[in-house]
C-alpha cells in the first residue's frame, strides 16, 4: 500500500502500532521514513509527533545525532510548530 501510495496516515498509524507490539522497532521506524516521504502537512503531523516519540522513548541517549537529525527535519518542514522546538531543546540540550 505504501508502495502504491494509497495509504492514509491512519493505516499507517495502524500498521506501526502493530508492528510495534510486535518487536519490529527497526520496521516500524523505516515505515515512518516512508510515510514521511509520503504525505505533506498538515496530514504528516501526527506522524511526525508519534515517530518522535516513539524514538525518544526507545532510544534515550542512544542515537542522539539521529534524533536530533529527526527533530531538524520537522523543524525545517514546518517552522511554525514551537511545540516541535520545544520538545527537541528540552530533550537534548547539551
Amino acid at each position: 500500500m505504501i508502495d502504491l501510495k494509497i495509504a492514509t496516515p491512519q493505516v499507517i498509524l495502524n500498521y506501526c502500532d502493530f508492528l510495534e507490539r510486535n518487536h519490529y522497532f527497526e520496521d516500524t521506524f523505516r515505515v515512518y521514513e516512508q510515510a514521511i516521504s509520503l504525505f505533506t502537512w498538515p496530514h504528516i503531523y501526527d506522524i511526525w509527533i508519534i515517530y518522535l516519540t516513539k524514538f525518544v522513548e526507545r532510544y534515550k541517549g542512544d542515537k542522539i545525532e539521529r534524533a536530533r537529525d529527526l527533530f531538524e527535519q520537522v523543524i525545517s518542514a514546518s517552522t511554525k510548530d514551537v511545540i516541535l522546538y520545544l520538545n527537541y531543546s528540552i530533550c537534548y540540550r547539551k
